[in-house]
């Protein structure tokens, strides 16, 4: 960034610079998202032990509000919660957003009765996270790639191994992509800036994208059925 931003002259005189702007090299990664069918076990899953617990339901209120682990807090905070939404300023971005509360929160916030658990290091939560999710049945076998010395290396472990804080987020985002919210409805609860940036969390293979695309003309054609009914009864009563 510092050498893109000198005067052309400056940067040719770099002898280990070319004459144009130095290319920012973004390495893709798999990361794993979880779907409602996965977070309903995580969220029915029976646990003793009262911090895997208080673990569990706090992942529950990331993954249906979007959140960062680092604005947990924050949905604690009684004025954040106002006419049926969450009002909060983003930690790490200093954006607003207003945030629906989904039955999933809803119950959550009535068991702790509006008192949430004190939030933990993310460094210990994740690693709870992981024996939760454990507990939860989530251990398929997932694998993800990235650079090691230039060269791509596949690695597979147990889903449960790969789940972290972060990957709340990802799984608001994705299945709310799925569910066929638009990308910019998503970004303005997500907080996100740009479409470049909230597309990198959403994990949608390819079959799903199908799926969505038939599940969307299958909707249009019924619509326009029912507006031709609707039209044509018009027109009979005249």
């Amino acid at each position: 960034a510092v050498i893109n931003n000198l005067p052309l002259k400056q940067r040719i005189d770099c002898e280990f610079v070319a004459p144009r702007k130095c290319v920012k090299l973004v390495e893709e990664v798999d990361n794993v998202y979880l779907s409602t069918e996965e977070l309903t076990k995580i969220q029915n899953v029976e646990l003793k032990q009262d911090y895997l617990n208080r673990v569990r339901d706090q992942f529950i209120l990331l993954a249906w509000t979007g959140c960062r682990y680092s604005d947990l807090d924050k949905l604690a905070a009684p004025e954040s919660m106002k006419r049926g939404y969450f009002e909060l300023v983003q930690k790490k971005t200093g954006t607003k957003v207003c945030i629906p509360v989904f039955p999933a929160v809803r119950s959550i916030f009535e068991k702790y009765k509006g008192v949430l658990p004190p939030v933990i290091s993310n460094q210990k939560f994740n690693v709870f996270l992981k024996e939760v999710c454990k507990l939860a049945g989530l251990d398929s076998m997932e694998s993800i790639t990235h650079t090691i010395g230039g060269k791509r290396v596949k690695e597979t472990s147990p889903k449960y191994e790969l789940i972290s804080a972060h990957t709340a987020r990802r799984s608001f985002a994705t299945n709310m992509f799925e569910s066929g919210a638009p990308a910019l409805v998503i970004m303005q609860i997500t907080g996100h800036k740009t479409e470049k940036a909230f597309l990198s969390y959403i994990k949608t293979d390819p079959e799903t994208y199908a799926r969505m695309l038939i599940d969307q003309w299958n909707r249009s054609q019924q619509q326009n059925r029912k507006s031709k009914i609707k039209s044509q009864k018009s027109k009979k009563i005249k």
